[in-house]
């Protein structure tokens, strides 16, 4: 069973498509899936704009900045096992398992 839905979204390069993710925010939730929209590249762009859309909805926001790792520790420290699975327009079908115990 799938308990926590990461959705991906770049700050910048692509630009984020609230569509694709309102559309996934809706899916999860109808599933009964906890959604957890995770922004990447937050050194590169000013997202605060995007933080303010789905800030109101009550979903986890989890900015990342890869310079200085922020958010990382959260996103891997927010389960204690992780089984990934992702997709998406850069990269091939991958699998990641995190197990924090």
């Amino acid at each position: 069973n799938i308990d926590v839905l990461f959705i991906v979204v770049s700050s910048v390069d692509p630009l984020p498509n609230t569509f694709i993710i309102d559309k996934t925010i809706a899916i999860a939730e109808f599933k009964n899936i906890e959604p957890v929209l995770i922004i990447t590249k937050t050194d590169l762009a000013d997202f605060s704009e995007l933080i303010a859309t789905y800030k109101t909805t009550g979903i986890k926001i989890i900015t990342t900045n890869i310079a200085n790792d922020d958010g990382i520790r959260e996103i891997v420290g927010s389960q204690k096992r992780i089984d990934f699975v992702g997709f998406g327009r850069h990269c091939d079908a991958f699998g990641v398992h995190v197990d924090n115990e």
